[in-house]
């Protein structure tokens, strides 16, 4: 081998010169966590400032302030409860559920057959409105099965020398000297692609053949296949002069070729009509076609003459694999349009969509990538929610589809397998990689589906939605707790003129509630129900106006129930323990909000056997509420509970589920 460029002038290196001029976004959640801070800490801050200038006022009316030492004592005990009160509405647990779901969710995706290169891009592939799919290896098996050999003519002669003679063996030329297929030292076919590979072993080729199929046809020149002109020719030195064969897509060979060879090794005039027969035919039938011919003369680059003498085309099957059809028609049903990009002919991509119910109505569109390239954006942006088949496509035709979708604010997800489709994969909002992919195409990826499945990119969707569930629910948890004692810290001292909780309570409930319990949520499991939901998209928003809704609901809630402990029966049942029943409620509370807002219906059990870490904080917290009652004393201004207390304690904190159980009907 010749070594005629390196560094900075490989193909590879262009591409990779291209990857870094392609920024990367921020996720959708990303920017929603952007957001609600600044919107939280500007309520918590506006709560911390009241609630601090509420208690020096409240002091200075009611007492007054006996001299300076007074004055700045209240003052230090009123921003001190205020930091509280701000650090208490501020989630400070939720980049932390973010690290344990991104990691537990990356763990769970490996038995699925998917490597998350880069985890924050798991919850953005629950976003995904556009999928856009490679047909070989990921719809289909990727192994093809040769089915028919057929001359100009249209005679099937297979694949053995024996019935197919000269064709058969210019065949065989054809495939050693263009393909990239072999065989290694224990005479297994390694290289190349599954065509080559399978085309190899129909024809029965061994070390002996391939070998006097080289020493009789000595290579002067080659052009390797590229996916722009879809043709590879090879020019050789026989006993009788230059000889060039070709292998190509079926419509490039046809339209260059003028004459046919038969069994017997003669040419005759090549009718173009009966081979475009034999394409269509095999086409709608899901076969993939290759053609090959060749030409006395040296090939010029570039160019391919129109005298080409056709050998055959060969059919062959790569069958749909196990799934795909349910997996396509539950992600449209959840409102994710699939697309196939294929580098086949429009009849097998045609076959092979609808087999897999991609296309599935007389409105989807299947085109070609000569016609989408050569439509304006424009004409595009107004067929795109229709387009279900690009076929023939190349690697600019992906490029260019991923930016017109992202132009029109639509999440799209983009799988690939070459080092062209780099750039591609890198643009979409969530690139998908074939596990058998070049490095380049990996590294521009950020999943790689070590199976070559469509079901699993279909499980890396459902996994993305259950992410940002498990964040919304703890939001739905978290939220209430952090707004409610905001709410009663300010309500208690202006109304009734004492303290609901004290700050050291306050930040106990928000270290103890805030951070175990993002490890209860970080764990739910993935729910078939969320499969039924319409795709948040690129521009989704963490706190949705159902989210908001359902904390202003619980927070309310919340204040109304702590508000009970006001009344007369509640005070002569605890006396002086009330601040201790004030403590433990609020925390019973939450937990038994937790378990309401972990699923949308009324089963609030539902699931739990499969996120025992759940369980395990309730118990752990529980746990630590009892210690922190019975054992706190003077340090935490706490006094024991009697089990009469611990009863009341409980059954009004269990008016949360009750409550919930309202929201969720008129919701």
């Amino acid at each position: 081998m010749i070594v005629t460029r390196v560094g900075m002038d490989t193909e590879n290196a262009k591409i990779l010169k291209t990857l870094s001029n392609i920024g990367e976004e921020k996720t959708a959640l990303q920017r929603g966590l952007d957001r609600m801070a600044g919107v939280v800490g500007q309520i918590g801050g506006i709560c911390a400032v009241c609630i601090a200038v509420i208690m020096v006022v409240m002091h200075w009316y009611l007492d007054g302030f006996n001299g300076l030492g007074d004055f700045v004592l209240t003052v230090a005990h009123a921003i001190t409860l205020g930091l509280t009160i701000f650090v208490a509405a501020v989630p400070e647990g939720l980049p932390f559920i973010i690290e344990i779901i991104t990691a537990q969710n990356a763990h769970k995706m490996t038995r699925e057959n998917l490597l998350a290169k880069n985890p924050n891009k798991i919850p953005e592939a629950g976003n995904i409105q556009l999928l856009c799919t490679d047909k070989t290896g990921t719809i289909t098996y990727g192994k093809m099965q040769p089915v028919a050999n057929y001359t100009g003519d249209g005679t099937n002669i297979g694949f053995n020398q024996d019935t197919g003679g000269m064709a058969v063996r210019l065949l065989m030329n054809n495939l050693v000297l263009n393909g990239r297929a072999m065989l290694d030292a224990g005479g297994q076919i390694v290289g190349g692609n599954s065509t080559e590979r399978a085309l190899f072993g129909a024809l029965g080729l061994n070390h002996k053949t391939v070998s006097t199929i080289k020493r009789e046809n000595r290579v002067l020149t080659k052009t390797l296949f590229d996916s722009a002109t879809k043709f590879s020719a090879t020019t050789v030195k026989t006993k009788s002069g230059p000889r060039t064969y070709v292998m190509a897509a079926p419509e490039i060979i046809l339209a260059h070729s003028r004459f046919y060879v038969d069994a017997t090794g003669a040419t005759h005039p090549l009718n173009r009509a009966t081979v475009r027969r034999i394409i269509v035919s095999n086409a709608r039938r899901a076969m993939r076609v290759i053609a090959t011919a060749y030409y006395d003369g040296t090939h010029k680059s570039g160019e391919m003459p129109n005298n080409l003498v056709f050998i055959g085309v060969s059919a062959l099957r790569d069958d749909i694999r196990p799934g795909v059809a349910d997996m396509v028609t539950e992600l449209q049903g959840s409102g994710v349009s699939v697309m196939m990009i294929t580098g086949d002919i429009l009849e097998t991509a045609r076959v092979i969509a609808r087999e897999s119910k991609i296309l599935q109505s007389d409105d989807d569109i299947a085109i070609t990538a000569t016609e989408f390239d050569k439509m304006s954006d424009a004409a595009v942006k107004r067929i795109l929610p229709q387009i279900r088949v690009i076929a023939r496509a190349t690697p600019h035709t992906k490029l260019r589809l991923v930016q017109i979708a992202q132009e029109m604010g639509l999440c799209i997800g983009m799988c690939g397998d070459g080092t062209n489709d780099a750039p591609a994969l890198k643009g979409a909002d969530v690139g998908y990689a074939m596990g058998d992919s070049t490095d380049v195409c990996k590294e521009a990826s950020d999943i790689i589906i070590t199976d070559n499945n469509f079901v699993s990119i279909g499980n890396s969707i459902l996994m993305g939605r259950t992410f940002m569930h498990n964040v919304t629910g703890f939001l739905r948890f978290q939220l209430p707790i952090n707004f409610t004692l905001a709410a009663i810290s300010i309500l208690f001292p202006l109304v009734i003129g004492i303290e609901a909780l004290m700050a050291v309570q306050i930040l106990i409930i928000n270290i103890v509630i805030d951070s175990l319990n993002s490890l209860a949520f970080g764990g739910e499991p993935p729910r078939a129900e969320y499969m039924t939901e319409p795709p948040a998209g690129k521009n989704a928003k963490l706190v949705t106006g159902d989210t908001i809704a359902g904390v202003i609901w619980t927070t309310i809630a919340g204040v109304f129930i702590f508000t009970l402990t006001l009344t007369e029966p509640f005070v002569a049942i605890f006396g002086d323990a009330a601040m201790s029943a004030r403590f433990a409620l609020i925390i019973i509370m939450a937990m038994l909000n937790g378990f309401c807002v972990r699923v949308r219906g009324f089963d609030i059990f539902s699931g739990l056997s499969k996120n025992p870490m759940f369980l395990i904080v309730t118990f752990v917290v529980f746990a630590g509420l009892y210690a922190c009652v019975t054992f706190g004393g003077n340090v935490l201004s706490l006094e024991p509970l009697s089990p009469v207390q611990w009863l009341t304690t409980a059954g009004l904190a269990l008016l949360i589920v009750p409550i919930n159980f309202v929201y969720k009907t008129l919701r």
